[in-house]
């Protein structure tokens, strides 16, 4: 017998001189038979905080189970940085549905939903779309003179999302992450999105072009990753080359630009031009007419080679 349903009920109250303003989200995944996830579809219920509007609701659809621990990895992420600058992930969905239900007034709904926008920002999780009062929530349960008492909500969420993740087949329980759980998978495309949007909006081409490499390596359509990995490498180039160089200095090509910060003898762009200089190899081997069919191990050896670029651009330099 397996359970149907697996729910987490949060609320966050911050005491005021003559009221409690308090906000409440509830999210279920729901199961099959067979103890999976039904269709990957995850259900949330929020009151809002205000006057405005009684209820908010969304209900996604994933086409594909592994979107669940993308997002479980960005809130992770979000919560062992203590961060105070906005990140947020971009995550497609199959299908959705959300409304916003006013006082007196039926729901506003929208069908055919494609992504959903989760942010963190401060204290503050959003599903769906940031700035509004779709379903959100609080890191902590109590807010007392402006400062937050606990980080109860954030804790209860990643044991929500650990326990579905847990249940699905393909979880291994004697698996090495559970042996080492610091220890976690080295490409990372969530990660990777979230920090590009300290730099640039989603609809962004260095960010939309990310995204098309990634899911064309998926696919196992190599060459267009790698292609596609190399546009966006070129953005990364000069977004650097840019903010560490005289622009009337600065050459013309992407090529000569990658050469100058590879030869650079300062830290910061030597490390991107010899991290993306073997990517920009890989991209020119399948810009050209030739034999040459890159394997799966030559498209993710790109992907991290532009992961490992960004990392060191967003977390060693723009943050500080």
């Amino acid at each position: 017998m397996h359970q149907d349903e697996i729910e987490v009920s949060l609320t966050s109250s911050e005491p005021a001189v003559d009221y409690d303003a308090e906000v409440s989200l509830r999210i279920t995944a729901y199961f099959r038979d067979d103890g999976t996830f039904d269709g990957n579809t995850l259900v949330f219920h929020c009151d809002p905080i205000g006057t405005n509007y009684r209820t908010s609701f969304l209900k996604i659809t994933f086409d594909d189970w592994s979107k669940v621990v993308g997002i479980r990895d960005f809130l992770a992420e979000c919560f062992a940085d203590d961060i105070t600058s906005r990140r947020t992930l971009s995550v497609e969905v199959e299908d959705g549905v959300s409304s916003i239900t006013p006082f007196n007034e039926p729901p506003n709904e929208r069908t055919g939903l494609e992504e959903i926008t989760i942010q963190v920002e401060n204290d503050r999780i959003e599903f769906y779309r940031s700035g509004s009062v779709y379903p959100y929530i609080f890191t902590y349960e109590e807010k007392i003179d402006g400062v937050p008492q606990d980080r109860n909500n954030a804790e209860k969420l990643l044991n929500f999302f650990d326990e579905i993740i847990s249940l699905h087949p393909d979880f291994d329980l004697e698996g090495d992450d559970l042996e080492n759980p610091e220890v976690g998978p080295l490409f990372n495309q969530y990660r990777v999105e979230s920090l590009l949007t300290e730099l640039v909006s989603t609809d962004d081409d260095l960010y939309s072009d990310y995204q098309k490499a990634v899911r064309e390596f998926e696919d196992g359509e190599y060459a267009d990753s790698i292609r596609d990995l190399g546009r966006a490498a070129e953005i990364l180039v000069e977004v650097i080359c840019l903010d560490v160089y005289d622009e009337d200095n600065l050459p013309d090509k992407v090529a000569r630009r990658l050469n100058k910060l590879d030869k650079s003898t300062d830290g910061l762009p030597s490390f991107i031009g010899k991290t993306i200089s073997p990517l920009w190899w890989l991209r020119n081997k399948v810009a050209h007419a030739n034999t040459y069919e890159p394997t799966e191990e030559d498209a993710l050896y790109a992907l991290l080679c532009f992961q490992m670029a960004v990392e060191k651009l967003i977390d060693e330099h723009i943050d500080n």
